[in-house]
């Protein structure tokens, strides 16, 4: 067993003896009504057994906790999605999705699937707010807010966790977030002089880049803002935006690609900045390595075989993890 199985085996017996006291302790009736991020009072049953996610974010969070509780995914999982996660995630059927961009969802499949809970991760705003209300108007179904903010994973875990009587399960993996999170404030803290000016190729509605550069140590520049140290792309699903920047990049930048400092976000099995994701704890670490390449020295490979030994149970072969950080 390897160091890091050896701590979360550790920690989950610690943390199932303080549940069962606690448990014992507990009134028999728990409270019928939770307080989501957004501050709705929302009842919801005793017990809670199928889920429904909005987004690929809050069913990738949900089926971390349990994969038993998630209802279905957003989307057709692509074969790599389905590689990395295993058998389980095959049998879910497609339910769509509804956020500030997309309607994809299938309202009748929803009904007839009877699930207990909708769970909608986001940033907890007014849209959120306004949003949220109108799918739990039109699913007749409780609906709540959990909060998607990057810093926020670890209390997300816990609080979500808990609710869904995933208490253990829930505090292993906060501990995980709290202990990248920290690794990374360390990390920014060290760093002297102004952060690492970053030219973004792509569709830059598509990911969290300002948490995320602000927890790396980056900047956001445009061509005109000198010196420029790296140029990050946002994948396309059409476009290649990588060829077409070797092929033919503005002069400010050509340097930066005749040097190879150019770097694509990994999207193996999903983007690794998407908002609200889970996976947003390994973008950070990937993006600031390639900033600061001598100063963030971490193994990302083996860290991306850990994340999904730990997060969803998957021993990702070694070649996979090598492979989805060198990129294309």
């Amino acid at each position: 067993m390897r160091p890091a199985q050896r701590i979360i085996a550790l920690t989950a017996a610690a943390f199932t003896l303080v549940l069962v006291l606690a448990q014992a302790l507990a009134p028999p009736h728990y409270p019928r009504s939770v307080t989501d991020h957004v501050g709705r009072s929302v009842p919801v049953p005793h017990k809670i057994e199928k889920v429904y996610a909005t987004t690929e974010s809050g069913s990738l969070l949900v089926y971390a906790l349990d994969p038993e509780l998630l209802l279905g995914w957003n989307v057709d999982p692509s074969p790599t999605w389905e590689f990395v996660l295993g058998n389980k995630s095959r049998a879910l059927p497609i339910l769509g999705s509804w956020d500030k961009v997309y309607k994809t969802i299938h309202l009748d499949h929803i009904a007839a699937l009877q699930p207990d809970l909708v769970l909608h991760v986001a940033v907890p705003d007014l849209p959120t707010l306004d949003l949220v209300e109108q799918v739990e108007q039109e699913l007749g179904i409780p609906t709540i807010v959990v909060d998607g903010s990057l810093e926020a994973i670890p209390k997300t875990l816990r609080w979500l966790g808990k609710l869904l009587g995933r208490d253990v399960r829930g505090g292993i993996l906060a501990m995980y977030a709290d202990n990248t999170l920290a690794r990374l404030t360390s990390f920014r803290e060290g760093l002297s002089g102004s952060p690492a000016r970053t030219y973004v190729v792509g569709n830059t509605g598509k990911v969290d880049l300002a948490d995320a550069f602000r927890l790396a140590g980056l900047r956001e520049a445009g061509l005109n803002q000198n010196p420029i140290h790296m140029v990050l792309i946002v994948p396309d699903p059409i476009l290649d935006l990588r060829w077409e920047m070797r092929k033919n990049p503005p002069l400010e930048i050509s340097g930066l690609v005749a040097e190879g400092k150019v770097y694509q976000i990994p999207t193996v099995p999903t983007n690794w900045l998407t908002p609200g994701s889970l996976f947003r704890l390994l973008g950070v670490e990937w993006l600031a390595q390639a900033a600061y390449p001598e100063l963030y020295t971490e193994d990302l490979p083996e860290k991306f075989a850990e994340f999904m030994e730990v997060f969803y149970e998957v021993r990702l072969p070694e070649k996979v993890a090598e492979a989805t950080l060198k990129g294309p």
